[in-house]
């Protein structure tokens, strides 16, 4: 069971990562990303607790977005970052990866995500269907009931 605060959405970008302690520059690509974070595939030479400056570009966006962020998490292909942001960061992230989707017609929550994710096969399909019942559908009913434009029903 995946007990993630926020729905992770596949998304293959470029992202420059600046640590200005250790004076690194990466570049990246990242994997998948989150409200709350990213998986970025990159050389693994970081170390947990360093924390960078990334900058990307998403496609909704209209200039590159600068984000602070810090590792929490290494893996042999890359490194999981978490955001360090305030409301107003998290609030643009947060429609950014989960667009105005009250969580009750699996259906459309289905065509809404299918367009940011990657389903080749019946598995992936699968994987979709499980999130957008699952995890899309919780935040975006906790979401939506935390903006008061809906209360949440049962």
């Amino acid at each position: 069971m995946d007990a993630r605060t926020y729905p992770r959405s596949r998304l293959s970008i470029a992202v420059d990562l600046h640590c200005s302690a250790r004076n690194c520059h990466l570049q990246g690509k990242i994997q998948d990303i989150s409200a709350g974070g990213m998986f970025v595939i990159a050389p693994t030479r970081v170390q947990t607790g360093w924390q960078f400056d990334t900058c990307m570009k998403l496609p909704i966006w209209k200039e590159a977005q600068h984000i602070n962020a810090i590792v929490r998490r290494i893996a042999g292909n890359g490194f999981a970052l978490q955001f360090l942001v305030d409301g107003g960061v998290q609030k643009m992230l947060e429609e950014m990866l989960l667009p105005d989707w009250d969580g009750d017609n699996v259906y459309e929550g289905l065509i809404i995500f299918a367009a940011r994710e990657t389903a080749d096969d019946f598995a992936e399909w699968l994987r979709l269907t499980s999130l957008v019942c699952n995890q899309y559908r919780r935040y975006a009913r906790a979401h939506t009931w935390s903006q008061g434009q809906k209360t949440y029903k049962h």
